[in-house]
């Protein structure tokens, strides 16, 4: 008589939550173990290599920084603040080493989608959570269409994601190497006219007046911009790309309340929106081809 064959689990049975909570343990105690006893190397190797993955293009530098719009409640105006991105998280993850990290959605009622992050630091025993929420909604109330909520949902899961990571390694450490991609992004002055042509004519894709771009810079003209100026743009095409922020966020017109905070400012840029909006109309019924970012 044949001997028998062992039972093979059903993988369709649940594993239970103790056996689950064993297998975490002796996972995470491995790669502990690991850690401990292949250290990572010293912060300038570690900066070094970060640098050589950020700038390995012009895509992946720009992609490393992110501009956001942020309201100064002192103030009542709009300010751009700007960071690392989710792109730079990755890249510090894999170069700083023993690390774990990740995020997964939560939660979604309706109206807003929240994710939490977590990274640990295997080798100081160093662990931290983040925790992002993103509305789901249109401005009248309406949902998001299915496909929508999953994009909000993965950036949610990015943002969380950095967030967790940025807070378990310090940003003082890989400050130098954050300032060495705004350098190669933006260029210098030699390069500023023809970085800040291909920058503008980028955004004129999108459909955003040239006014507006100056707006939200709080510039008069285009030769005004400098490399600082720059490198904000840069990163508001990164919050864009990354769903951080829409188009229309990113260069919104301010209402006549925010407008009567600035001192005027506002109406100039809108008397110049309406100014260059009859220059096409009148250059299309007259069959003139309007100026590029008009």
């Amino acid at each position: 008589m044949p001997a028998e064959l062992p039972a093979v689990p059903d993988p369709l049975v649940p594993i239970a939550p103790a056996a689950l909570e064993i297998m975490e343990h002796a996972q995470i105690k491995s790669m502990m173990d690991w850690a401990y006893s292949h250290p990572r190397p010293e912060i300038g190797k570690i900066r070094q290599r970060m640098l050589d993955d950020a700038i390995v293009d012009e895509e992946t530098a720009e992609s490393c920084i992110y501009t956001l719009k942020r309201r100064d409640r002192e103030t009542g105006k709009d300010k751009l603040i700007q960071g690392p991105s989710i792109r730079l998280a990755e890249i510090l993850t894999v170069r700083w080493q023993n690390l774990r990290a990740g995020a997964r959605t939560v939660d979604n009622d309706g109206k807003k989608v929240t994710a939490h992050g977590i990274c640990v630091d295997l080798q100081n025993n160093v662990s931290m959570f983040a925790e992002v929420s993103r509305r789901i909604t249109h401005k009248d109330g309406s949902p998001y269409s299915e496909d929508m909520q999953l994009v909000t949902a993965a950036a949610c899961c990015s943002i969380a994601k950095r967030n967790a990571v940025f807070q378990v390694v310090p940003f003082a450490l890989i400050k130098p190497v954050y300032e060495e991609i705004k350098q190669v992004v933006t260029g210098n002055v030699s390069t500023l006219a023809t970085k800040r042509d291909k920058i503008f004519k980028r955004f004129y894709s999108m459909g955003v007046d040239k006014e507006r771009i100056l707006g939200v810079l709080d510039k008069e003209a285009v030769e005004s911009v400098n490399l600082e100026d720059l490198s904000l743009l840069i990163g508001l095409g990164t919050a864009i790309k990354d769903k951080e922020l829409t188009v229309e966020e990113a260069f919104a017109i301010p209402s006549e309340e925010d407008e009567e905070k600035r001192g005027g400012r506002m109406r100039v840029i809108k008397e110049r929106l309406a100014a260059r909006r009859a220059q096409r109309e009148s250059a299309a019924a007259g069959g003139e081809k309007p100026k590029e970012g008009a």
